[in-house]
């Protein structure tokens, strides 16, 4: 498994986990630690590692330590919906 990205905005990373599953790309959205301030974000994580390629280009090839909010609006200016 491999970590794609972390925000705070569930619905963010909801949208993000429909368009992985809807391209074959197995994820699953965990949830933060509210006891731990570092990790109080929760975590979208795809589940096969060499899935990481295809989602990165899915992406635009933001995945990583990306900004999510950036990583949001390339989303959006992707698929050409309005954030």
């Amino acid at each position: 498994m491999k970590k794609l990205l972390s925000s705070s905005d569930l619905l963010q990373l909801q949208l993000f986990a429909k368009k992985l599953l809807g391209a074959g790309i197995p994820c699953e959205i965990r949830a933060g630690d509210a006891l731990d301030s570092s990790s109080s974000c929760s975590q979208l994580w795809i589940r096969n590692d060499i899935d990481d390629r295809k989602a990165a280009i899915l992406f635009g090839g933001f995945t990583g330590g990306q900004n999510p909010d950036v990583l949001f609006d390339r989303f959006v200016q992707l698929s050409g919906g309005a954030r």
